[in-house]
């Protein structure tokens, strides 16, 4: 079953108290959340699995991430002190306009 990212999600109940949860997905996801519609839409139940989206960078990732950000940290300052690293792992990441 394919996954894709929801941007919003409501909740609704009909007459006789049944919960009606949709889900706002944009983007690429789209396409992929209208593919799984139309592989489920016609086979009775199914289940429903959703969690909330969480970093998909792997531990190893992170530690490269703050290597880099020592490395920077040294080049430009002449220092890797706790601060200067910090404040280049900051400056990397609002370059790249990755939310922390």
């Amino acid at each position: 079953m394919p996954k894709f990212k929801a941007n919003k999600i409501t909740k609704m109940t009909d007459d006789e108290g049944n919960v009606i949860v949709s889900l706002i997905v944009s983007g690429y996801d789209k396409h992929i959340a209208e593919m799984a519609y139309r592989e489920i839409k016609d086979n009775g139940d199914f289940l429903v699995e959703m969690k909330k989206q969480k970093s998909s960078r792997s531990l190893d990732q992170n530690a490269m991430f703050w290597a880099l950000a020592t490395k920077i940290a040294l080049e430009t300052t002449g220092t890797k002190t706790r601060e200067s690293v910090e404040n280049a792992y900051c400056d990397l990441l609002e370059e790249a306009n990755v939310a922390s």
